[in-house]
């Protein structure tokens, strides 16, 4: 079997509970003996009841079987910016194990102030490809695929296919639209996702919903200029996309499915509005 069993785990305990625990060291040594990957093995791990280490701080939050469907799963995050590098961060850091990052661009001293993967020695560096490095250095057990290229109506079905949720990290409308289109063509949920200011919001797209991204944006069109962004509220917003994301692909029920939430991040308030379909409103 590619497991560590319970009679071979450490326990530990978390929030008054007893945690069976398996080192890294463990599950790569089970790997190499049953020709597994490390993360089958600590998925195997998981269905048995035994957490990896780096992990174990996510019980009793999570059940070890919910987190055994966050390390099988593969979340598609839209940009690897502002927004983009926040989530890419989390997801790898909750335990989500396949990671499709998506960007075209390259790193320029305008993003400094808010992306999360953007150093001095990181400028000119696309953004992809150093996404992926610092996820899969996060967890050996993550797998993180950098796709180096602009998302279209054309490309965006292709590039997204095989992930069981869409996270939108993106700063266009019209690229946001061709990515909720093909989510939902896919049948992944789509977390919409946008900053400006102080201030941003989330929305969460299920698939067959009748409700869609023109509920937020009635004209798919970007403004002339770049907004003002401020980092605390890029990493609020990306913070409220990824726990809607781990209830999800954990098997919960979606927390803001047809409903935007709203951060205004001057007065540190949420707001959740229930959103009806475009055509609906008067």
């Amino acid at each position: 079997m590619g497991a560590v069993s319970p009679r071979e785990a450490r326990m530990v305990r978390v929030q008054g509970e007893e945690v069976l625990t398996a080192s890294l060291t463990q599950l790569r040594s089970r790997a190499r003996e049953t020709g597994k990957t490390v993360r089958e093995t600590a998925v195997g791990s998981l269905n048995l009841g035994v957490w990896p280490v780096s992990l174990s701080r996510n019980a009793p939050l999570f059940t070890a079987p919910e987190q055994a469907r966050l390390l099988s799963a593969r979340a598609a995050v839209a940009g690897c910016g502002g927004l983009g590098g926040f989530l890419a961060s989390l997801l790898a850091r909750a335990g989500v194990g396949a990671l499709t990052l998506v960007d075209g661009d390259v790193f320029d001293e305008g993003n400094l102030n808010r992306q999360a993967f953007c150093f001095r020695d990181s400028l000119g560096r696309e953004k992809a490809l150093e996404a992926a490095r610092a996820c899969q250095a996060v967890h050996p057990f993550t797998e993180a695929a950098a796709v180096r290229t602009v998302l279209t109506p054309d490309n965006a079905l292709d590039v997204l296919k095989g992930a069981d949720i869409v996270l939108d990290g993106l700063d266009s409308v019209p690229a946001r639209f061709a990515v909720h289109r093909a989510a939902r063509e896919l049948g992944a949920p789509f977390i919409h996702g946008a900053v400006l200011g102080w201030s941003g919001q989330t929305a969460t797209f299920l698939p067959g919903s009748s409700i869609g991204l023109d509920a937020v944006y009635p004209v798919p069109e970007d403004a002339p200029d770049p907004p003002g962004v401020l980092a605390p509220a890029v990493a609020v917003v990306a913070a409220l996309q990824c726990q809607e994301a781990l209830r999800i692909l954990a098997g919960r029920p979606a927390a803001n499915a047809d409903r935007l939430v709203f951060f205004d991040g001057e007065s540190h308030t949420l707001h959740r509005m229930e959103l009806a379909p475009a055509g609906a409103r008067s």
